[in-house]
């Protein structure tokens, strides 16, 4: 299930029909409504707030409030043919099955590469995540083959941009703060950082191809560099720039502190997780989606300070 085989798509009404979008206020979501307005399709998107922000109203039909809340939200949902979550994977398969989508011919939603990336962690939570991803994806699967939707989870790597995410912004914020981002003298895994407006392509593409369902398929960023590389380029991009500093026993320490309680095991499992090549074949992705190999070239723009 998870190689994509491209065929002869079931007929769906893809992107040039109304369009729900889940997690239109998201980093993701904010990139995807552009795209998705700018190209002249009528959308539709949700947000758990009284109302959408005042930059992206313009651009969808907007349902506010609480009863929009994708994890409890009792609706009305509008019944569209077509669906892009740009949201969390995880509640998606209990949305489904609360509010069954009697028009719903097309689903495309995020996952992430950390299904595979975090089973093995040190940190409970994070294996914890693994599994719920793992288990979402299933299950969305399931329920869109008894339903007759033609699905695809595109599983992003390490998403960035706008200053929004919870990956890369927090190492600029420390490289800001420091002057200086310490890493162990091992941090040479593999990584394939992928900038959000590239992430809502791939949707975009996804909705509008026939030869990418029922599968689910990973959508790394166009470069692969070591997370040093990767660190320093973001250092280099904070105003003023920092620099990264190789400390000899840095993770080791970390992961003793935090069997002791002094630090949160999630920050030993990430400084331990720098020296895994966390890399993933882009080739589908490229194919299948038409996506340029960008490469990762942060600017001070990318890191506003808050």
């Amino acid at each position: 299930m998870d190689e994509p085989s491209p065929q002869a798509a079931p007929p769906v009404q893809p992107i040039d029909g109304p369009v729900l979008v889940l997690g239109a206020t998201g980093l993701v979501g904010n990139h995807l409504l552009r795209r998705l307005a700018g190209a002249g399709v009528t959308v539709h998107a949700t947000t758990r707030s009284a109302a959408p922000p005042p930059a992206l109203a313009a651009l969808a039909h907007w349902h506010c409030g609480p009863a929009f809340a994708l994890e409890d939200g009792t609706g009305p949902w509008p019944d569209l043919p077509v669906l892009a979550s740009a949201g969390p994977l995880a509640p998606l398969p209990d949305w489904l099955e609360r509010t069954p989508r009697s028009r719903l011919r097309r689903l495309v939603a995020l996952g992430s590469t950390s299904e595979a990336g975090k089973r093995g962690s040190l940190d409970p939570a994070e294996r914890a995540l693994a599994e719920r991803l793992h288990q979402a994806q299933d299950r969305l699967a399931t329920l869109c083959g008894q339903r007759g939707i033609a699905w695809t989870v595109l599983r992003p790597t390490l998403i960035w941009g706008d200053g929004r995410d919870r990956n890369l912004s927090r190492l600029a914020a420390l490289a800001r703060r420091w002057r200086c981002l310490p890493l162990p003298t091992r941090a040479l895994g593999g990584r394939q950082p992928i900038h959000a407006r590239e992430v809502a392509a791939a949707l975009v593409a996804a909705l509008s191809s026939r030869d990418v369902h029922d599968c689910a398929l990973d959508l790394p960023g166009g470069e692969t560099l070591a997370y040093r590389e990767m660190a320093r380029r973001v250092a280099a991009a904070v105003a003023p720039p920092g620099r990264v500093v190789a400390l000899p026993g840095l993770a080791p320490a970390a992961r003793a502190a935090a069997a002791l309680g002094l630090v949160p095991a999630a920050l030993a499992a990430a400084l331990a997780r720098t020296r895994e090549p966390l890399v993933f074949d882009r080739g589908p992705a490229r194919r299948l989606l038409g996506l340029d190999d960008l490469p990762f070239r942060p600017t001070p723009a990318d890191f506003p300070p808050p």
